[in-house]
């Protein structure tokens, strides 16, 4: 199964965070407006991807590069942010797919649904923890082993941030780094 490039931002975690210009976010409605829908605005822009991964998700595989770009926008009176990502070539050929997330306040944390081009549709949950914006998939169990997936936002500046999707086979007591990306924001014109 191919892992989701699902990338969200930590926000309010330097004097650097960029704000969205009006064009990318409507007024918000004051459903919206909270101090937790703003953790990810500095998320919103245009982007460029840098991919490391192993090919067919297989970790024995030397790591591989690719590139992508992922356009995210708030939506909906700024209650939803939008993700558009695109990948000519990689990790194993083109690929695109698309997420919406929301801050859910009866559950104090962000929620996420992924989905792409190869069929694959992915929830993910969480929030800040440690100054890290971390979102989780449901643990799996087959054969008797259980795993899960987090993915990690990093190092997060105006115009640069890292991500990196774990995998645990040990109940989260170690994680194993299957994806990294460097963020690098588009300059206009």
């Amino acid at each position: 199964m191919r892992f989701s490039f699902v990338f969200l931002l930590l926000a309010g975690c330097s004097a650097t965070t960029a704000l969205p210009t009006s064009t990318e976010v409507s007024t918000p409605t004051a459903a919206c407006s909270t101090p937790e829908r703003r953790q990810f605005d500095f998320w919103l822009g245009d982007w460029d991807v840098l991919m490391r991964s192993h090919p067919g998700d297989d970790l024995s595989k030397p790591w591989v590069t690719s590139h992508g770009t992922n356009r995210i926008r708030k939506k909906f009176d700024g209650c939803v942010i939008e993700e558009t990502f695109t990948s000519l070539d990689g990790p194993d050929g083109p690929w695109s797919g698309t997420s919406v997330s929301q801050w859910i306040p009866s559950e104090s944390q962000w929620k996420q649904t992924w989905v792409d081009n190869q069929g694959g549709y992915l929830l993910h949950y969480g929030g800040i923890e440690n100054g890290q914006m971390i979102l989780y998939s449901p643990p799996r169990t087959k054969d008797g082993v259980t795993t899960q997936k987090r993915m990690v936002f990093f190092d997060i500046e105006k115009d640069a941030m890292n991500w990196r999707w774990e995998g645990t086979r040990d109940g989260g007591k170690t994680w194993t780094p299957e994806i990294t990306l460097r963020y690098t924001r588009r300059r206009a014109g």
